[in-house]
């Protein structure tokens, strides 16, 4: 163990302690020199006297020179020669009271003896002390001194010669032990800070990256929602103290869900960062806190592909021009592993404190603006308004009072007759929903289905229009009343989650409501966009099982031709919109007779909708049209009018068209 640690090289530690010292203990050793000479004098040898301190103190001023520079110098490891000159450091620090011992005890022999024996023993101590972090250099240091002293009492014939040895040995492995035992207490401690500091350097690290993972967006290195969140209640305290202004642009990519289905989340990542790019390039500077821009602004990621940007803008018109640069920068087309993509994009603004004095609000309203641009065409930039707040507010009542009527009888199913304009009978009618709020009155299809598909109320709303045609069908043939096909209209939502609707049609069958007494509507816009080839599957099963499938306001929407040779579609229902001008209108008269020709020519049977006037009803007639269906003949009705309907138009129909 021992001579382990005398083998042992120093460490980088065990020298540094050591320069740390080496300073003190030169000037300790160039004083208790001083002091030796002024003591001494006079002396028997005043010129030896005089070259010792003079060698001591050159001694000490180089030593310390030398560590002061040592100890400047950053240090990652000791060299075998760097470790050679710690052990002749220490001999050299040695040397000159190794010098003086043989000097005055074996040479002159002179009065001051006692003095020197105990001036060496101090030094042998204190150097030990200072040298104890490096065992051999401190072992070298204390055994030329005391070695000295025994040897020197001995050469000079001292009666307590034999003493003196004694003494040095027991002290000499006293010092021994104590500098190997400091020096183990000093490398454990060395150890134990060593592993504190690495302990607060991993915490720091953790820290940094859980600030980095709950403040910065990995994929586009901008600050994320809780930056955002954070900075923009900063701003409007600031804004508030300081009576500024500010706009809000909250960003949402078009059709980036299109670029994850056909490329995948990878390439679409690849894009949210060039996105996230080229916004810093054109907006801001970055900083420590995030990207911020030059002029006071903020940019950030939301999540998905929204983004939101903060600026300091004097008024409206200055934040619609730079929302329009803002368009117009990600309009530019991204090339991207071999592809170009142009990515679009929609922009809500709003300003505080006109649109909102809160973060909360402030968001929401330029959420809604965003939602007004999405809804309008996209592509555009659109600031809030009250007329939005409005509306949003209406909704809200809308969806809650919507929720509550699936829980009660609000819901109900009229029946709008439809006629066979060849001879005028009731050939069956259209299954349309209505709602009715105490408070809020009633409310058109048009207006609470999309609540209905955006709030997730769509399946619960279909089945209890399902089930509510199904207890009027049943009711219907058990007083053997004949009410033809009934078309049931089926959205969009339900074609690509078709789970549901399955399982509706299934209720139907089972309640004896099946191919030969259904018809199922589809519009134009269940045919294209994301999930057409979900529809596509889902129509086709219900044409398998013998359900026969109608195309409703047939031209106006985007259903291109090939539709309806792929969907196999029985029915085409033009429009009213063509309808309500004839017979007047040549242009609808033409588009109406090539819709004809061209259902005919398909074998489809057509259904005009929107009759009102006698000359409609004949110009549809003369065109060729099948069926048709509006308020000429009857409004939609409630089941037990729609029942009344049927008894008496069964007795009154003519057997033919004209008249």
């Amino acid at each position: 163990m021992f001579w382990d640690n005398v083998r042992k090289p120093p460490s980088v530690q065990d020298v540094q302690a050591l320069l740390r010292t080496s300073g003190a203990g030169s000037c300790v050793t160039a004083i208790n020199a001083l002091i030796f000479v002024i003591l001494g004098v006079p002396h028997e040898a005043p010129l030896f006297l005089i070259a010792w301190f003079s060698l001591t103190f050159m001694i000490c001023i180089i030593v310390f020179a030398r560590t002061r520079r040592a100890s400047a110098r950053d240090m990652a490891y000791v060299s075998r020669k760097a470790a050679r000159r710690v052990n002749i450091f220490a001999a050299v620090l040695a040397l000159p009271w190794a010098m003086l011992a043989f000097a005055e005890l074996a040479v002159l022999n002179s009065e001051g003896s006692l003095i020197v024996i105990m001036i060496c023993a101090g030094m042998s101590a204190g150097g030990t002390f200072m040298l104890h972090r490096t065992t051999l250099a401190a072992l070298i240091y204390y055994t030329l001194i005391l070695g000295s002293v025994v040897a020197s009492a001995h050469l000079g014939g001292a009666p307590f010669a034999v003493a003196i040895t004694f003494y040095a040995i027991v002290y000499g492995g006293f010092l021994c032990y104590f500098g190997l035992r400091t020096a183990e207490t000093a490398r454990e401690l060395d150890r134990s800070v060593g592993e504190l500091e690495l302990i607060v350097s991993e915490l720091e690290t953790s820290q940094r990256q859980n600030h980095r993972l709950a403040n910065v967006d990995e994929i586009t290195n901008l600050p994320n929602r809780n930056a955002f969140n954070r900075y923009l209640d900063q701003l409007i305290r600031k804004a508030i103290g300081h009576q500024c202004a500010f706009s809000l642009f909250l960003l949402d990519l078009d059709h980036f869900k299109n670029v994850n289905d056909l490329y995948g989340h990878a390439f679409g990542d690849d894009l949210l960062g060039l996105i996230g790019a080229r916004l810093e390039h054109h907006l801001c500077q970055s900083g420590n806190e995030g990207a911020r821009l030059s002029d006071g602004g903020f940019v950030a990621r939301l999540g998905g592909d929204e983004f939101v940007i903060i600026e300091q803008e004097t008024d409206i018109a200055m934040s619609m021009s730079r929302a329009r640069e803002l368009i117009a920068a990600l309009n530019e087309p991204v090339d991207l592993d071999g592809k170009q993509i142009f990515p679009g994009v929609s922009i809500g603004v709003a300003r505080f404190p006109a649109h909102g004095d809160t973060p909360s609000e402030l968001t929401r309203n330029a959420d809604l603006a965003l939602n007004q641009a999405k809804e309008t065409g996209r592509g555009v930039a659109r600031v809030f308004d009250d007329n939005l707040r409005s509306a949003a507010l209406l909704r809200d009542r809308l969806e809650t009072a919507l929720r509550a009527a699936l829980c009660g009888d609000q819901i109900t199913v009229c029946y709008q007759p439809k006629i066979c304009l060849k001879t005028l009978d009731l050939s069956g009618a259209e299954a349309l929903v209505r709602w009715h709020n105490p408070e809020l009155g009633a409310s058109t299809p048009d207006v609470f289905l999309p609540i209905a598909a955006e709030s997730g109320l769509l399946p619960a709303l279909s089945q209890r229009i399902i089930e509510i045609v199904a207890r009027d069908m049943r009711a219907w043939r058990q007083v053997h009343l004949n009410v033809g096909r009934i078309a049931i209209n089926v959205q969009p939502l339900e074609l690509r989650s078709p789970d549901l609707l399955m399982k509706n049609i299934d209720f139907l069958d089972q309640q004896g409501a099946g191919p030969d007494d259904l018809t199922i509507e589809v519009t134009e816009g269940c045919l294209v966009g994301r999930g057409s080839e979900a529809t596509q599957f889902t129509l086709d099963r219900l044409v398998e099982r013998g359900y026969e499938l109608s195309l409703d306001d047939f031209g106006t929407g985007y259903a291109s031709l090939s539709h309806l040779r792929n969907l196999h579609v029985s029915e085409i229902k033009i429009d009213k919109s063509f309808v309500s001008a004839l017979p007047e209108s040549e242009s609808d008269h033409a588009i109406v007779a090539a819709t004809i020709q061209l259902a005919q020519g398909m074998g489809l049977k057509t259904v005009a909708e929107g009759i009102e006037t006698k000359a409609q009803m004949q110009s549809m007639v003369e065109l060729g049209v099948d069926h048709g269906q509006g308020f000429y003949w009857s409004r939609a009705l409630s089941a037990a009018d729609f029942s009344t309907y049927v008894r008496d138009h069964s007795k009154a129909a003519p057997t033919a068209a004209s008249g």
